[in-house]
Order: C-alpha cells, then sequence, then structure tokens
C-alpha cells in the first residue's frame, strides 16, 4: 500500500468518524409515526407465520411495491423487537457505506481525491441523508435502494470501459433489486442510456458516427 493510499485511507476514515459523531443523538430518539403502523402489520404476521407473510408482501398494493425492504424489516422485527437502538446501529451503518460509495462514485467520475471528499463529505451531512438515518425504520429502505443504485452506477460505468457483460449483467441487477427495496432510482432506466453517450470511450463513439 503507497502513502498516497494510506493518507487516502486516513481522510476517508476521519470523514466516516464525524459522520458517526454527528449522527450519535439519534440514540435519543424514538419510533414515530408510520413504524408504529409498521410494528403493527409486523406483530400481526408474527402471528400469522411466514406463509401468510410472504404471500402478503408480493401481491402489489396501491402504495409503494417494496417487498424485499418489508421482508428485512420483518426479520429485524422479529430480531430485535421494539428494541430502538440496534436500528440505530444499522440505520447509521448503512449510511456510512453509502457515502463510501458516493466518495467512490465521485472519484470515479473526477478522478480527484479532494473533490471527491468533499462530496462524501456533503452527502453525509445533508438534510435528505439525515432524515434517511434519523428515521430509522420507515426509510430503511432508502438506504438499501440508495446503496443498490450507486453500486448499479459504479458497475455501469466499469462497463463502459471494459465492455465487459458481467458488469453489465451486475449493475442492470442492482438497479432492479433496488426497486424492490424502493422506487427513488427508476429514473436510471433513462440515465444509463444517456451515459453511453457522455461517458463512453472512443469506441462507443465511433460506433455513433
Amino acid at each position: 500500500m503507497t502513502e498516497k493510499v494510506k493518507k487516502e485511507l486516513i481522510v476517508v476514515a476521519v470523514v466516516i468518524a464525524f459522520v458517526v459523531f454527528s449522527y450519535l443523538p439519534i440514540f435519543n430518539g424514538f419510533f414515530q409515526q408510520d413504524e408504529w403502523l409498521a410494528f403493527g402489520y409486523h406483530y400481526l404476521w408474527v402471528t400469522q407465520g411466514w406463509n401468510v407473510f410472504l404471500r402478503d408482501i408480493f401481491v402489489p398494493s396501491v402504495g409503494h411495491y417494496q417487498p424485499l425492504n418489508t421482508l428485512v424489516i420483518h426479520s429485524l422485527f422479529r430480531v430485535f423487537g421494539l428494541n430502538f437502538a440496534p436500528y440505530v446501529v444499522i440505520s447509521i451503518l448503512l449510511h456510512i457505506c453509502n457515502s463510501v460509495l458516493v466518495y467512490l462514485l465521485a472519484k470515479k467520475l473526477f478522478n480527484s481525491v479532494s473533490l471527491s471528499l468533499v462530496v462524501m463529505a456533503l452527502f453525509s451531512i445533508m438534510a435528505s441523508s439525515f432524515q434517511a438515518t434519523a428515521w430509522v425504520l420507515a426509510d430503511l429502505g432508502i438506504h438499501f435502494a440508495t446503496l443498490l443504485a450507486i453500486l448499479s452506477l459504479l458497475t455501469w460505468l466499469t462497463f463502459l470501459e471494459t465492455r465487459s457483460s458481467k458488469y453489465f449483467t451486475i449493475s442492470l441487477g442492482s438497479l432492479l433489486v433496488s426497486l424492490l427495496f424502493k422506487e427513488i432510482a427508476v429514473g436510471f432506466f433513462a440515465l444509463l442510456p444517456l451515459t453511453l453517450w457522455f461517458f463512453a470511450p472512443a469506441t462507443f463513439s465511433k460506433k455513433r458516427r
């Protein structure tokens, strides 16, 4: 490991430590609003068994279609019950993972460590990120959907560089799974084809002529 990489990792670790310190007050929070309603549903599913639960979550509804998010929350509910702290830990850890992925994505796009660190820091403490982290149960799916959406972008950009079908498959697979947590990345179906024009290497440019 080079000295440059070590310094980069140290700075990233400092940003992560800052994120953890900034989000510690969430431990003094509590479940609220939709979370209590969700607990009512999950408690009912516990009494009915897994077969009823799995049947119910994959049936399309009027609201959000997020079966994987519901599956994860139900699994956590069976383990942690109404203990608030474990949900906070999971939410903060997921936010840290997303922040690191944002750093990697920015570095791939801008090829600048300093600019990527700024992007990571802004993403880490922005208001929408704080809400997604502080609303530990209701917005848990946003963390998972964001993580998979960023992974989709990273592997898609790698696909543009390498033209490897492996990265193409991983990218689209990550996007589809992301949508089963929350539909926030549905616009990627328009965005990803556009990147063929903006970020593709010269070989792609020749094909467009």
